[in-house]
């Protein structure tokens, strides 16, 4: 386990330095701030950014790489990404389901704030008790941890981790979620892909059937 961390060293210490920000952020600000900070600098860019790095954690992402795996990289990983979602998606569920936390816009409502928060257009804010934790962060990190620990290449570590991040910030941006959700998610995320990886590991025969792609067998034929 301890190779694994080494590793995957450019994702884990930019992600170290997220967990040290947000924590710092969670200390020194109230809730809700960061969403004020984005509703009063939001800019056209980042409102179309930040919709489209929002859909990375979502169901048409996982299809297309799953896809890509099976032809291209491994049986593996086209039956790991799948797993790993199914685990987030019934973690987040349970979670979210346990601490039934005010969203946002639920809120900011409560506090008779909402009436200065610039939306961002076509975004369908979601409201009630499930907040905590981001399920989209959850969903971002585990995905792009996954593959990060998959290909073990530094650079590619580097590029997820990015990714991941930006998931999580859109939660923010998009006023979806608190920053202690998305810090939450983020971690509950990365813990996820590296049980799932272990658990994929334990037997690590090179020649096990699962480590074929469908690509190479249709050239067979």
């Amino acid at each position: 386990m301890l190779n694994r961390f080494k590793e995957n060293i450019t994702f884990l210490i930019p992600f170290l330095l997220f967990i040290i920000i947000s924590i710092f952020i969670l200390l020194n600000y109230e809730q809700g701030d960061a969403l004020k900070y984005f509703s009063n600098n939001r800019t056209t860019f980042g409102d179309d950014f930040f919709k489209i790095v929002t859909q990375l954690a979502e169901e048409k992402i996982y299809i297309l790489l799953i896809l890509l795996a099976l032809f291209f990289v491994s049986y593996k990983l086209a039956i790991m990404i799948p797993t790993m979602a199914l685990t987030v998606m019934i973690l987040s569920y349970g979670l979210k389901q346990y601490f039934f936390k005010r969203r946002p816009v639920l809120y900011f409502r409560e506090m008779d704030w909402l009436d200065e928060i610039n939306f961002v257009d076509g975004v369908h804010v979601i409201d009630g008790n499930s907040s905590f934790p981001s399920g989209h962060t959850m969903s971002g990190f585990a995905l792009f941890g996954l593959i990060s620990l998959y290909f073990k290449n530094k650079i590619l570590s580097f590029i997820c981790l990015i990714f991941a991040l930006l998931v999580g910030i859109s939660r923010i941006y998009l006023f979806q979620h608190f920053v202690k959700d998305v810090l939450f998610g983020a971690v509950l995320g990365v813990l996820v892909a590296y049980i799932i990886d272990y658990i994929f590991n334990i037997n690590n025969n090179k020649n096990h059937w699962w480590n074929n792609r469908l690509i190479d067998r249709l050239k067979k034929k």
